[in-house]
This record gives C-alpha cells, sequence and structure tokens, in this order.
C-alpha cells in the first residue's frame, strides 16, 4: 500500500485505510475490523487470489484460528456487498486457490491537485495523475493491446470471445451437505455421502458400488463447452495380489434410448480411470460373447462406451491414449468438448494431456441434452472418488 494512499473505492463503496471502516455512500457498514481487513488485503493482492493460511496469516498475523474463521469472515462480507457467490461481483471462490477479489478499485491518494494541473502537465485519470508527456505513449500501449487481443481473438475464430461470455449450464459444488434431487439421482450402491463439501463415493462390496447421474442439462450445439471439477480418485488393494478398478466421468447425450440400460452403454463418452491388473480371454455367460482383457493402468479418454482394459475397443477406436494416472491426490481437471465435431482436449491442473474425438452427437439426440454419468467401480474393497464440485461453461 502506497503511504499517500487514503481509502480504496469499488462500485458504490469506500474502504477508508485509515479508520479501517467500509462506507457505502455515506453509510458505515457492519463489519468487524477483521473482515474489514479481509477485504483490504484481497484488494491489495489482485489480481492473485489469496488461500486460507495466506488470509490468516494476513489478518490474525497467523495466529491460530481455523479455516471456518475465513470462511465466515466471507459469508458476512458477500451479504454486506450484496455479493452472490455462484454470480460474483467482488470475491469469487476459486477452487483449490482461495478467493480473489475481481471488482475494478480506484485509488484515492492524500495528494491534492494543483488548481491548474489540469490546464497544464497532467490529466486525472480513475483518482491517479499521468503528465502529458506520457499521456500519448499510455494511448498509444492501449491501442497495441486492444488491436493484439482482436487479432487474437480473430485468428482463433472468435474462441476468446466465447470464453470470455461464457455462462453457467450446470454447476454444484456440494455445499448444501446432501445430494441435490433436482440435480442428482443415485442408480445403486448406497456408499455415497456428502462431507464437508465433498462428495463421496466408495466401493465397499465386491461389484456393490454407487452409480450416480445427474439430470439433464441443455447446451449449444455451435459453442465449445468447459467442463471442470476437482477430483480425487484411489484404489486401495490389501487382501488380493491383482487389481481391479475402474473410474467414470462420463456423459450420455439424450436420445429416445439413452435411459434404458442397453441404449446408455454405447452413448458413453469421457474419462476412464483404470488400474486392471488382468490378461486373458473371458466368456460371458448372460451374453456368451468372449472378450480378451489387457493389463492397463492410466487415464484415457473413451467414446461409445469404451473400456480401455478391452483388446477390441482399441481395435474399434474407442479409447484414446494413455494418460499418466495421478492416484490418491486431489487434481484439477478440465475439459473443453466441441459438440459440432466430437473434438475433446484433456486438461489436469491446467497441462493439457492429450486431445481425442468422440464423434459427432447422434442425429437422433433430444434437445441438445448431457448428462453426467459417475462411478468407481471394483471386484475389492475400498476403490473410491471424490469430487470437490463440478462446473459446466458454455
Amino acid at each position: 500500500m502506497d503511504s499517500n494512499t487514503e481509502q480504496y473505492r469499488f462500485s458504490d463503496f469506500a474502504l477508508d485505510l485509515k479508520r479501517n471502516e467500509l462506507r457505502r455512500f455515506d453509510d458505515l457498514l457492519p463489519l468487524s475490523d477483521k473482515e474489514v481487513s479481509v477485504v483490504k488485503v484481497l484488494i491489495e493482492q489482485q489480481p492473485d487470489a489469496l488461500s486460507h493460511n495466506e488470509i490468516i496469516e494476513a489478518v490474525w498475523n497467523g495466529t491460530s484460528v481455523e479455516n471456518s474463521s475465513v470462511e465466515k469472515a466471507i459469508a458476512n462480507i458477500r451479504k454486506v456487498l450484496d455479493d452472490n457467490p455462484r454470480n460474483p461481483t467482488f470475491i469469487k471462490t476459486i477452487y483449490g486457490e482461495g478467493y480473489r477479489f475481481i471488482a475494478d478499485v480506484r485509488v484515492e491518494d492524500r495528494m491534492a491537485l494543483p488548481e491548474n494541473a489540469l490546464e497544464s502537465d497532467s490529466i486525472e485519470v480513475g483518482w491517479r495523475r499521468i503528465p502529458l508527456n506520457r499521456r500519448y505513449a499510455v494511448l498509444l500501449g492501449c491501442l497495441i493491446i486492444v488491436l493484439a487481443f482482436g487479432g487474437f481473438a480473430y485468428f482463433k475464430g472468435g474462441e476468446v470471445w466465447f470464453r470470455m461470455n461464457a455462462k453457467v449450464i450446470f454447476a454444484d459444488d456440494f455445499s448444501s451437505e446432501r445430494l441435490d434431487k433436482s440435480k442428482w439421482k443415485l442408480l445403486s450402491g448406497k456408499t455415497l455421502k456428502i462431507e464437508d463439501g465433498i462428495l463421496k463415493m466408495k466401493v465397499e462390496d465386491a461389484d456393490n458400488f454407487p452409480k450416480l447421474t445427474s439430470s439433464y442439462f441443455s447446451f449449444d450445439p455451435n459453442k465449445a463447452m468447459t467442463i471442470k471439477s476437482r477430483i480425487k480418485v484411489q484404489y486401495m488393494q490389501f487382501s488380493k495380489e491383482k487389481t481391479y478398478f475402474g473410474g467414470n466421468f462420463q456423459f450420455i447425450p439424450k436420445t429416445p434410448d439413452s435411459d434404458t440400460h442397453q441404449g446408455m452403454k454405447p452413448l458413453l463418452w469421457g474419462v476412464s480411470y483404470n488400474n486392471y491388473d488382468f490378461e486373458g480371454k473371458v466368456t460371458y455367460e448372460h451374453t456368451g460373447k468372449t472378450v480378451e482383457h489387457l493389463k492397463v493402468e492410466g487415464f484415457y479418454l473413451v467414446r461409445d462406451g469404451g473400456r480401455a482394459s478391452t483388446l477390441q475397443h482399441y481395435w474399434d477406436g474407442k479409447v484414446g491414449p494413455r494418460i499418466e494416472p495421478i492416484w490418491g491426490e486431489w487434481f484439477d481437471q478440465k475439459i473443453i468438448y466441441k459438440p459440432w465435431n466430437g473434438d475433446i482436449e484433456y486438461f489436469i491442473n491446467d497441462e493439457k494431456k492429450t486431445e481425442y474425438n468422440v464423434g459427432k452427437l447422434r442425429e437422433d439426440r433430444i434437445g441438445n441434452q448431457l448428462r453426467f454419468w459417475i462411478n468407481p467401480s471394483g471386484w475389492y474393497l475400498h476403490h473410491s472418488m471424490e469430487i470437490d464440485y463440478i462446473e459446466v461453461t458454455q
């Protein structure tokens, strides 16, 4: 903070740094000293996000307080600012990082302008003074930035524009501590629970695991879709030498038969997590089909109901390249999907891992709708998937 800085202004609010007060017009807002300090440190760290620990260090001077103290402070600040956390104007939650102040902030200084300053050697811009001999350099720099951004957006075919104007079409952060029945349906299994805003799905019995599907959500088939989530996938193998684990984070487009078991399977596409330690042929009694299985260990993008452990599905082009897995640790997962041609890009912790084509949507799809299909599975115990949040934007 500059020693001459008196206050920060954003929207209709003014944060007085000398009095440690937040006002809206002339009204003093009911915030504690700590809460005002939280607003101050978030403003001063723009555009960076601050974690719970960083806020505790800056505001509580590192004293022993719970993360809930930060969460309560943020909640009260949002209430006073009338800021919706799902569509924020001032404070945005950055999953896995913390909180970021996103509003434009103006800085007001103690230094008064000379009476003839605007006529002689300076121009006022947002409570700051810029000498006229720098004015044209600033304007030229802004023009270059605008032209560069416009050219980049043009060559990217409008992708930048779409991302800046993306809208949330499906989201859940599981903060209600119970499964939202308007968004999700548990098809089978009893080992699903939500604790501290984390969705937890466990395999606690051989081949008995929770199967979770979302409600359908509508999308524009002509716009790129971004699916973000924070996930942890793990398998545990105590009693047997071989590992049989699979996890799905996949999608089903709505068609006349997509809600039937047989109609759904060939429609599934998305991410498959695998550690399958078996190789050989198996004939299944209920179908009479013989399937040749492979040993696999990794993450895979799949289409048309593809399984990474099935040899025939590689020949049929249903399984994409192997991705080095992350077991037992939280990671940020991002999928960018282009419905018009079926291309998807897959990212882990913002690093692009692979791209794959899941094929164009079937012609008999209904209303351009998708739903999630999520589950862990296995033949033995203690396999699991945990999800912090899911957000789909377009």
